[in-house]
Protein backbone atom coordinates (compact mmCIF):
# COMPACT_ATOMS: atom_id res chain seq x y z
CA UNK A 1 0.00 0.00 0.00
CA UNK A 2 1.81 3.62 -1.16
CA UNK A 3 1.31 6.29 0.93
CA UNK A 4 -1.17 8.08 -0.95
CA UNK A 5 -3.83 4.91 -0.55
CA UNK A 6 -2.95 4.68 3.46
CA UNK A 7 -3.37 8.64 3.81
CA UNK A 8 -6.94 7.92 1.92
CA UNK A 9 -7.85 4.94 4.42
CA UNK A 10 -6.55 7.00 7.24
CA UNK A 11 -8.67 10.24 6.11
CA UNK A 12 -12.21 7.97 5.56
CA UNK A 13 -11.39 6.46 8.88
CA UNK A 14 -10.89 9.74 10.55
CA UNK A 15 -14.32 11.25 8.83
CA UNK A 16 -16.17 7.90 9.78
CA UNK A 17 -15.07 7.74 13.39
CA UNK A 18 -15.67 11.50 13.77
CA UNK A 19 -19.06 11.91 12.05
CA UNK A 20 -20.12 9.19 14.69
CA UNK A 21 -18.76 11.30 17.43
CA UNK A 22 -20.63 14.31 16.08
CA UNK A 23 -23.55 12.48 15.57
CA UNK A 24 -23.61 10.71 19.17
CA UNK A 25 -22.71 13.92 21.21
CA UNK A 26 -25.47 15.97 19.37
CA UNK A 27 -28.09 13.25 20.11
CA UNK A 28 -26.91 12.96 23.80
CA UNK A 29 -27.10 17.13 23.82
CA UNK A 30 -30.13 17.10 22.69
CA UNK A 31 -31.76 14.13 24.90
CA UNK A 32 -29.85 14.42 28.15
CA UNK A 33 -27.05 16.97 28.87
CA UNK A 34 -28.08 20.45 27.61
CA UNK A 35 -26.44 22.62 29.81
CA UNK A 36 -23.26 20.66 29.81
CA UNK A 37 -22.04 20.56 25.63
CA UNK A 38 -18.10 20.37 26.56
CA UNK A 39 -18.95 17.47 28.82
CA UNK A 40 -21.01 15.51 26.59
CA UNK A 41 -18.80 16.41 23.72
CA UNK A 42 -15.42 14.75 25.80
CA UNK A 43 -17.39 11.73 27.09
CA UNK A 44 -18.37 11.13 23.36
CA UNK A 45 -14.73 11.34 21.87
CA UNK A 46 -13.11 9.53 24.77
CA UNK A 47 -15.66 6.68 24.44
CA UNK A 48 -15.23 6.50 20.51
CA UNK A 49 -11.38 6.72 20.52
CA UNK A 50 -11.23 4.12 23.37
CA UNK A 51 -13.72 1.77 21.31
CA UNK A 52 -11.11 2.49 17.97
CA UNK A 53 -8.00 1.93 20.03
CA UNK A 54 -9.60 -1.50 21.42
CA UNK A 55 -10.76 -2.57 18.03
CA UNK A 56 -7.29 -1.79 16.42
CA UNK A 57 -5.87 -4.16 18.86
CA UNK A 58 -8.77 -6.63 18.84
CA UNK A 59 -7.49 -6.94 14.96
CA UNK A 60 -3.74 -6.28 15.20
CA UNK A 61 -3.90 -10.04 17.38
CA UNK A 62 -5.72 -11.14 14.41
CA UNK A 63 -3.01 -10.29 11.95
CA UNK A 64 -5.31 -8.37 9.43
CA UNK A 65 -3.72 -4.84 8.41
CA UNK A 66 -6.46 -4.57 6.07
CA UNK A 67 -9.48 -3.77 8.67
CA UNK A 68 -6.32 -1.64 11.07
CA UNK A 69 -7.43 1.50 12.01
CA UNK A 70 -3.89 3.74 10.35
CA UNK A 71 -1.90 5.50 13.34
CA UNK A 72 -2.82 8.36 11.93
CA UNK A 73 -6.54 8.29 12.56
CA UNK A 74 -5.82 7.50 16.58
CA UNK A 75 -4.08 10.21 16.92
CA UNK A 76 -6.54 12.20 15.22
CA UNK A 77 -9.13 10.98 17.43
CA UNK A 78 -6.73 12.26 20.70
CA UNK A 79 -6.34 15.49 19.35
CA UNK A 80 -9.99 16.34 19.09
CA UNK A 81 -10.33 15.11 22.82
CA UNK A 82 -10.26 11.64 22.80
CA UNK A 83 -7.20 11.35 24.36
CA UNK A 84 -7.71 10.14 27.76
CA UNK A 85 -9.82 7.23 26.00
CA UNK A 86 -7.37 6.67 24.16
CA UNK A 87 -4.56 6.73 26.63
CA UNK A 88 -6.46 4.04 28.88
CA UNK A 89 -7.00 1.62 26.45
CA UNK A 90 -3.49 1.81 25.12
CA UNK A 91 -2.18 1.20 29.01
CA UNK A 92 -5.28 -1.28 29.65
CA UNK A 93 -4.73 -3.41 26.33
CA UNK A 94 -0.64 -2.76 25.81
CA UNK A 95 -1.89 -0.98 22.54
CA UNK A 96 0.95 0.87 20.77
CA UNK A 97 2.88 1.37 23.50
CA UNK A 98 6.67 0.28 22.10
CA UNK A 99 6.07 2.46 19.35
CA UNK A 100 8.04 5.92 20.35
CA UNK A 101 7.34 7.71 17.30
CA UNK A 102 3.43 7.27 18.44
CA UNK A 103 3.69 7.92 22.10
CA UNK A 104 6.12 11.23 21.39
CA UNK A 105 3.18 12.53 19.10
CA UNK A 106 0.71 11.29 21.29
CA UNK A 107 2.41 12.73 24.24
CA UNK A 108 2.50 16.32 22.68
CA UNK A 109 -1.48 16.53 21.95
CA UNK A 110 -1.82 15.31 26.10
CA UNK A 111 0.77 18.52 26.84
CA UNK A 112 -1.38 20.51 24.54
CA UNK A 113 -4.78 19.41 25.73
CA UNK A 114 -3.54 19.91 29.39
CA UNK A 115 -2.36 23.68 28.64
CA UNK A 116 -5.62 24.64 27.37
CA UNK A 117 -7.20 23.38 30.67
CA UNK A 118 -5.14 25.05 32.57
CA UNK A 119 -5.33 28.21 30.66
CA UNK A 120 -9.38 27.42 30.33
CA UNK A 121 -9.33 27.38 34.40
CA UNK A 122 -7.10 30.00 34.76
CA UNK A 123 -8.93 32.49 32.52
CA UNK A 124 -11.87 31.56 34.54
CA UNK A 125 -10.66 32.04 37.62
CA UNK A 126 -9.09 35.48 37.00
CA UNK A 127 -12.48 36.26 35.46
CA UNK A 128 -14.37 35.54 39.18
CA UNK A 129 -12.05 38.41 40.52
Amino acid sequence: MNIVERNRKAMIWAAGLTLVTLVIAIALYFLLFREHPYLVWFITVTGVTGSAFYYDKSVSKLNDPGRRIPELTLLWMCLIGGSVGGIIVMLGRRHKTIDPQFRFILGIIVGIQIGIVLYALWSWATAIR
